[in-house]
């Protein structure tokens, strides 16, 4: 038993916000705080990316991704970093050893909702990230004359490659076009859990 610091009355206090997957949708989003840790089973580890999205019904909301960037499963790492290229040219980066260079800058997002099971209810995955109109466009490696290096706070670099495989290449003509209203897509991901080793925390 403990004794609370006043008199509470829950019928004066707003209660928990609804979890439920938000729809299928198009969705505002920027990235909040990223933190690369140990994974459960300490063979690896991932990069915890916690998203908001920005205006409309569900202003606030929060979505969360992590990826395997380093994992005994070289499918799942590959899948990490596809996504997080993703995510970076999104943001316009291309190359880069601190997460921070990705936070508080907006990007489209198509959310996809993956079926729970068991004690776990449905969840929201990503399906395709967009640059938003008037961000600007990755530059090459090399454009930017500074010679100075940002701090690093991950124990790897987030890119292996300066362009990694099957990405589409921002301002270069792919298959796929922008949407309606200007938008980049970056690429397309699989509704498949990110290798399989760690679940997405809600």
């Amino acid at each position: 038993m403990a004794k609370l610091p006043g008199s509470f009355n829950s019928s004066k206090q707003k209660g928990m916000d609804d979890l439920e997957a938000l729809p299928r949708d198009r969705y505002t989003l920027e990235v909040q705080t990223t933190d690369y840790a140990q994974n459960k089973k300490k063979n690896g580890h991932i990069l915890k990316v916690k998203m908001k999205v920005l205006g409309g019904k569900y202003n606030g909301r929060i979505i969360f991704r992590n990826l395997n960037l380093d994992n005994p499963s070289a499918t799942a790492v590959e899948m990490a970093n596809k996504e997080l290229t993703s995510i970076a040219q999104a943001c316009g980066v291309v190359v880069t050893d601190e997460s921070s260079v990705i936070h508080g800058i907006p990007f489209e997002a198509d959310l996809t909702i993956k079926t729970g099971s068991g004690d776990y209810p449905d969840s929201n995955d990503v399906k395709k990230y967009y640059q938003k109109k008037g961000i600007a466009k990755p530059q090459k490696p090399g454009s930017d004359s500074s010679s100075e290096k940002p701090k690093s706070k991950l124990k790897r670099p987030i890119f292996e490659d300066d362009e990694p495989e099957e990405k589409v290449e921002i301002g270069e003509e792919s298959s796929v076009g922008a949407d309606d209203e200007g938008n980049t897509p970056i690429e397309e991901e699989s509704e498949t859990e990110q290798g399989g080793e760690e679940e997405i925390e809600e």
